[in-house]
């Protein structure tokens, strides 16, 4: 707001016969909306972040293609000859009356899946045949539609509540995440590309064509990776929670500390087991929680039962997790972090001096180089006073 004040000082000591007083508020205004804006928009971005929801397919549907009636009017012209009293012909077009009352709309048949939370993705006809067979069952729903000429309803089959055969289905949803933009009270260090690939640091899993993501990284167990995408498919709504297992073979603690500052403390949902063993992958060396969980005597006691292990056992760990996850996890509400403040970055406070200088050089100028000034706007006002005084006569 400094530059706006320079500007006005410019123009009131070297061109103050060029301006008018209303003008001098102009590079203020226009300074401190963008200011303003540019803040906001860099503390959406800065706090953006994504967690993962876990949830279990409760339904595949298959929907028939069919028709209705939309209400539409459609004008009829006709034509018509005319002769005037000098004999003159011409014709001429008018709308004689309408052609119909109504258009056709088709609907063309789709498929969808839905999970436990209420999200729906389309699906293709093979996956939805898929679940189908899966689920064991199929149903059929009239929709009771007002259709035109094709009727189309509604096949659905459910997952019947056995593990078995349970599919889960992985969501991406944003958040605010003051905390990761914030150095006030959690300063989380820089993680480069040299401590990722030093001490073995892993991203978030992606998800795959299927709505699939993992949850054990660092090994491949598939009887592990089975029981933990259950735990986090029926618990995932039922307590807001993520959980994941990460394992560092012949690693150090730091790689967890550094995991922990490459997360930026984890998700807000998130429940993550940091293993570290030997080179083997078998005799477990340290154990570290990153989670928000607000009952920490969770961390401590899924801690201490993997410390006490021989060796790792992952199919026994998770087969703990889950009823202490279900009796303990309690969520941190990232609400409580509205005080912490989003500090600009220097490049942005870099960028807010030129723009501002940008904006209140330009509008100097054109406050300068503009006809408005006192003798124009008093001639304004003389000629408004008199076309009010002849109205004023006239009448």
């Amino acid at each position: 707001m400094i530059l706006p004040f320079i500007a006005v000082i410019v123009c009131l000591v070297w061109f103050k016969e060029e301006i008018v007083w209303w003008e001098a508020a102009i590079p203020f205004a226009a300074v401190a909306i963008f200011i303003l804006i540019f803040k906001l928009s860099a503390d959406s971005i800065a706090t953006s972040d994504d967690e993962y929801w876990t949830g279990y397919v409760d339904a595949a549907e298959y929907y028939e293609d069919w028709d209705e009636e939309v209400p539409c009017r459609h004008p009829e012209y006709c034509t018509r000859t005319t002769t005037d009293s000098k004999g003159n012909t011409r014709t001429e077009t008018y709308q004689c009356g309408w052609q119909h009352s109504y258009d056709v709309d088709y609907h063309p048949e789709y498929w969808v899946k839905v999970d436990n939370n209420g999200i729906s993705h389309y699906i293709n006809q093979s996956e939805y045949n898929y679940y189908v067979k899966r689920f064991g069952n199929r149903s059929y729903v009239d929709m009771h539609r007002d259709y035109h000429s094709d009727d189309g309803d509604m096949f659905q089959t459910r997952w019947t509540g056995d593990d078995s055969k349970l599919e889960s289905m992985v969501t991406v949803h944003s958040y605010e995440n003051r905390i990761q933009a914030s150095s006030s009270v959690f300063n989380f260090p820089e993680v480069d590309t040299s401590d990722v690939r030093k001490f073995k640091l892993f991203d978030y899993p992606y998800i795959n064509e299927h709505d699939k993501q993992r949850h054990v990284l660092g090994v491949k167990h598939k009887l592990a990776e089975r029981k933990m995408e259950i735990l986090n498919a029926k618990l995932g709504k039922k307590k807001q929670v993520k959980a994941f297992i990460l394992v560092y073979k012949g690693q150090p603690i730091q790689a967890a500390e550094k995991q922990e500052a490459y997360w930026k403390g984890g998700n807000k949902n998130e429940f993550i087991v940091c293993i570290g063993t030997d080179a083997s992958g078998k005799k477990i060396k340290w154990v570290h929680i990153i989670s928000w969980n607000l009952e920490k005597t969770l961390n401590i006691e899924v801690r201490n039962w993997v410390m006490k292990q021989d060796s790792l056992n992952l199919p026994a760990l998770v087969d703990i997790l889950y009823p202490k996850i279900e009796r303990n996890f309690r969520r941190q509400p990232f609400e409580e972090f509205s005080y912490l403040k989003i500090e600009l970055t220097s490049g942005q406070l870099i960028a807010v001096w030129i723009v501002s200088f940008i904006i209140s050089a330009g509008l100097t100028v054109w406050i300068i180089m503009n006809p408005i000034n006192e003798e124009s706007e008093n001639n304004r006002r003389r000629y408004s006073s008199n076309s009010y005084i002849n109205r004023r006569i006239r009448f």
